[in-house]
């Protein structure tokens, strides 16, 4: 699937589920590495970096998910394969289930490319 097909899909889940999200678009004026998707679910921010299967996360995408996490929201790379455990997260927060939330966001980051968890 096609990274923009595969955004469109899990921003309509966001959409349909009432959640709020922006897509974050960079330019020189904005910081680099900030997710493709910036969600509130639940009253909780969620940082949404999408890749098609072969992508790969940068340095500064890997720092930027990093300090999302020590700041206590959370920060997924979501590659297509991940999307039932994407919807299993957004249900999550969604209803306040936060530990089971970190359970599957600890999972979709570890079973993503080496790299993504840096």
């Amino acid at each position: 699937m096609r990274e923009k097909a595969f955004e469109n899909r899990l921003k309509r889940y966001l959409a349909e589920h009432q959640h709020y999200y922006v897509k974050f678009f960079a330019n020189r004026m904005t910081r680099i590495g900030v997710p493709d998707i910036l969600a509130c679910v639940g009253g909780t921010f969620v940082g949404i970096e999408v890749k098609a299967e072969n992508g790969v996360l940068s340095d500064i995408q890997a720092y930027n998910r990093r300090e999302i996490f020590r700041s206590g929201g959370f920060s997924v790379v979501v590659y297509p394969k991940h999307y039932a455990l994407f919807c299993r997260m957004i249900d999550a927060l969604g209803s306040g289930n936060l530990d089971e939330a970190r359970k599957v966001e600890f999972e979709i980051n570890t079973t993503g490319r080496s790299h993504d968890f840096a």
